[in-house]
């Protein structure tokens, strides 16, 4: 029986914040703050928005969108929030290659500020 080919679309309002490296206190390693609010409210609009909980064909393909003005930092920082968004909602097993093959990343200034998410299966 053939697959169906599954392809997933999110849009996650206002400025993403960039990947945080983790910091080191004498008693623990830590996400800073700002970075930990832009996480937990990413996932409960992914959440909110999945309607499919088929398993995704891996590898897959992860194009990021922002859109709008208001997102500073490397691209590679900014798509790599939205990548651990996708993995801590469980919507993506990881972000490893081997489950993700392909990742695309760009910046359009206009419009309304957010970003959109695509995800579907490498062909």
């Amino acid at each position: 029986m053939a697959s169906t080919l599954l392809k997933l679309k999110f849009w996650l309002p206002g400025v993403v914040i960039p990947k945080a490296r983790p910091r080191v206190s004498r008693n623990s390693t830590y996400l800073p703050q700002r970075y930990q609010d832009w996480q937990r409210l990413a996932i409960a609009e992914l959440l909110l928005q999945i309607s499919d909980r088929t398993p995704l064909e891996y590898p897959v393909v992860v194009r990021v969108l922002l859109q709008g003005k208001g997102h500073r930092g490397d691209i590679d920082n900014l798509a790599g929030s939205c990548l651990d968004a996708l993995v801590k909602s469980g919507i993506l097993e990881d972000d490893r290659l081997s489950c993700v093959g392909h990742l695309e990343a760009r910046h359009e200034p206009k419009g309304e500020t957010g970003c959109w998410i695509e995800i579907e299966p490498k062909r």
